[in-house]
């Protein structure tokens, strides 16, 4: 039943990252990858399940993703204001060399 429980939980904030990418910022994606709760991780997996990047290397994990955003974030306070889909796509191009040959997202982050 638990794992039933968070299954659904999980497909509920896929459907929330996915209506509300803009509107989040990265201080708020930042503030759920790093809460502990449940609620809060299903939150940030569900929202690098979404951020795809044909550049990353196979088996980077969406924990993984999370991880790098947030070490990103902690290096680039003043991008905290920004649209969270854009620091994410960021973060990962950023950190893994193969994705250089790829533009940076756009302003808004709808590209790529």
């Amino acid at each position: 039943m638990k794992k039933m429980a968070t299954i659904i939980l999980y497909l509920v904030c896929l459907c929330v990252v996915f209506s509300t990418n803009l509107l989040i910022t990265n201080a708020d994606l930042k503030g759920r990858c790093e809460d502990p709760s449940s609620f809060s991780k299903s939150f940030c997996r569900g929202f690098f399940s979404k951020v795809s990047l044909s550049c990353l290397p196979d088996g980077v994990s969406d924990d993984q993703r999370a991880l790098i955003f947030v070490k990103w974030v902690n290096n680039h306070p003043e991008k905290l204001n920004e649209p969270a889909g854009r620091g994410a796509k960021t973060s990962l191009i950023e950190a893994f060399p193969s994705c250089l040959r790829f533009p940076l997202p756009s302003k808004h982050g709808l590209d790529n």
